[in-house]
C-alpha cells in the first residue's frame, strides 16, 4: 500500500494520512549527490484516513477538484 503522509501543524497538532491514494513517482540521483523526486497524484483516490468528510474536501472543486483534474504532478 502507497502513503503519502501529510503533517499539519495546527494549533492541537493535528496530522492526517493519505492513504489507499494512487500515485507514481521516481526518485533520481543527480550528479552532484542530490535527489529529484517527481510524483504523480490521482486525485480521484485520494482518501484521507478516518475521514469521510476530510476525503470528500480533498478531492472536491475547493482542494484538488478530482473532476477537473483528474491527477496532480510535483
Amino acid at each position: 500500500m502507497h502513503c503519502i503522509r501529510v503533517v499539519s501543524l495546527s494549533g492541537e497538532g493535528i496530522h492526517q494520512s493519505l492513504r489507499k491514494s494512487r500515485y507514481e513517482g521516481e526518485v533520481v540521483r543527480l550528479a552532484d549527490a542530490r535527489h529529484r523526486v517527481r510524483i504523480l497524484l490521482h486525485t480521484d483516490s485520494v482518501v484521507v484516513e478516518d475521514s469521510r468528510r476530510y476525503t470528500a474536501i480533498a478531492r472536491g472543486p475547493d482542494f484538488f477538484d478530482a473532476g477537473r483534474y483528474p491527477y496532480i504532478e510535483f
